[in-house]
């Protein structure tokens, strides 16, 4: 059942259709009763064989136990005509499917959001989750006041739902696939989900390896004409690096992909939070300023002046005699506000000597530069 515009669940009147992926469609609705836009999700007509209305109904499990500003949130869930709904907050933005199709995104960018899902991922994984469909699809770009967008992690319909049980994971109770059955999108498995084996944590881990790798080249490490040739691949083959797709790519970033897309379980990372740590460290070596390195100082220029400088053209001086220029370089009208820059040449005028004080601290810098003095 396709709804139109104008026709209700329960208390969200139905505005236009949004999309649809996975298992549902998803609409813009209002929610009458608090006066705010929403977004519903319907599951596909095509989607009638046993078991998909429970699967349905476990997203809303999986998603409604996890509160994090990375995790779409979900309000309600309800019922109509035998046919349940899922209300979730609604996004504006795009996925990271359509960001990569424009582009291989910035180092900071990749780094940024890798946070951002791996600290999704944790909350997750610390409620016994496994989300067990990363993939740029099912990760929303969010729309910030500030310009800037923020990850927020999606569809929680193949999750398996487990609990913490000796050290180790058990998580069949609630996982409503059978024994050896193969879930998720066939280019972001894990070798140990392509083999349907038991998942756990590190199985989500690598499927974001696969999304990071992805976001810095635009290319998935693991490819084929055919499934086979993608699990030959998968099974067999190491990725190439990512540097021979990006060169821009910091090689401590490319080292942390790579051990992500390990295929043993024990060389990856162990946790999101082990994953959230290397992350940081690659972000604070990227030197921004900013997100990471909030507060820190900016550069002060070399010269600052309301119009260029100009030299001297006066008589050329002999090589015996230094020359020296003061120039003082003011914005706005206060004379504290600029800086007062001081000029020397060495004996052979190849090179000068910059020396900047700030007028209104005080504060001195030394630079050197190629001689333009005549």
């Amino acid at each position: 059942m396709i709804p139109e515009a104008g026709q209700r669940f329960g208390p969200y009147e139905i505005l236009g259709r949004l999309g649809g992926g996975g298992m549902g469609l998803v609409f813009r609705a209002w929610d009458e009763r608090l006066h705010r836009e929403v977004a519903i999700k319907l599951l596909h007509d095509d989607y009638t064989m046993p078991g998909m209305r429970e699967r349905f109904l476990q997203e809303a499990r999986a998603a409604s136990a996890l509160n994090h500003p990375n995790i779409c949130t979900v309000f309600d869930i309800g019922e109509q005509d035998h046919n349940p709904y899922l209300v979730m907050e609604l996004l504006e933005g795009e996925t990271l499917k359509d960001r990569v199709a424009r582009g291989a995104l910035p180092a900071e960018e990749i780094v940024r959001y890798a946070i951002e899902i791996s600290d999704a991922l944790g909350v997750a994984h610390a409620k016994g989750i496994v989300h067990r469909d990363i993939k740029p699809a099912n990760i929303f770009l969010v729309t910030m006041p500030n310009g800037k967008s923020q990850a927020k992690v999606l569809d929680f319909g193949l999750a398996k739902i487990g609990l913490e049980h000796r050290g180790g994971w058990e998580s069949r109770r609630l996982d409503l696939t059978t024994a050896g059955a193969t879930v998720g999108t066939l280019s972001y498995m894990s070798p140990e989900q392509a083999r349907g084996e038991s998942l756990d944590i590190r199985s989500d881990l690598f499927s974001l390896g696969i999304v990071l790798y992805e976001m810095a080249t635009r290319q998935v490490p693991f490819r084929g004409t055919t499934s086979a040739l993608v699990f030959v691949q998968l099974f067999s083959h190491d990725p190439e690096p990512v540097r021979n797709w990006n060169e821009s790519i910091p090689r401590e970033l490319e080292k942390v992909i790579l051990k992500l897309l390990a295929k043993e379980r024990k060389a990856r990372f162990q946790t999101a939070q082990e994953l959230h740590d290397a992350l940081v460290k690659v972000g604070k070596k990227l030197g921004r300023v900013g997100w990471l390195n909030k507060g820190s100082a900016p550069v002060v220029p070399l010269v600052r002046a309301n119009d260029p400088v100009a030299w001297h053209k006066g008589p050329r001086r002999g090589h015996s005699e230094t020359r020296a220029r003061a120039l003082l370089a003011i914005e706005g009208s206060g004379a504290n506000s600029g800086s007062l820059v001081f000029v020397s040449s060495t004996r052979d005028h190849k090179q000068a000597n910059v020396r900047v004080a700030d007028a209104a601290t005080g504060a001195r810098s030394l630079r050197s530069c190629p001689s333009s003095m005549s």
